[in-house]
């Protein structure tokens, strides 16, 4: 399933529910899961889809929203669908600009989270090489002296 049947379920079961309901506040748990391009979830939801589901909420409470990231399975599909949720929260247009602009801020912070992420599994490694804690392991500065840590490991 993709943007087409996320859409037909939510206008056809649940947007006339929650637009009965009539809530205060509406709380979205973010996951990404179903987001093109994850390996697991197996849909194929858009960041477009995301963007579209995301102003379909903010009708919602006086448009009182509150988003949690719950993440995906593929840093790079749950960055540009959060850009997406974030740029309609944000008030942006679902312009190709835009979201162009989204695509290019989430593939900025996906290269910079895989450094991070590297340096982190380095650490982490380091970390059970020398578990004891009078040991002192040394951590990686740096995503090369990392990977070097993790393949000693």
């Amino acid at each position: 399933p993709g943007d087409a049947e996320y859409r037909a379920v939510w206008d056809e079961l649940l947007l006339p529910i929650a637009s009965e309901f009539s809530p205060d506040l509406v709380l979205i748990a973010a996951g990404f899961d179903a987001a093109e391009g994850d390996p697991l979830g197996g849909c194929h939801v858009s960041p477009a889809g995301y963007f579209w589901m995301t102003r379909q909420l903010m009708r919602l409470a006086a448009g009182r929203v509150v988003v949690a990231l719950e993440g995906g399975y593929s840093l790079a599909a749950t960055a540009a669908s959060a850009a997406a949720c974030m740029a309609a929260l944000v008030g942006l247009d679902e312009t190709p600009s835009a979201m162009r602009e989204a695509q290019r801020a989430a593939d900025e912070d996906v290269r910079h989270a895989a450094t991070c992420n590297a340096s982190t599994a380095a650490a982490a490694a380091a970390r059970s090489l020398h578990p004891h804690p009078s040991n002192s392991a040394p951590v990686p500065t740096n995503s090369s002296d990392a990977l070097s840590v993790v393949r000693a490991a």
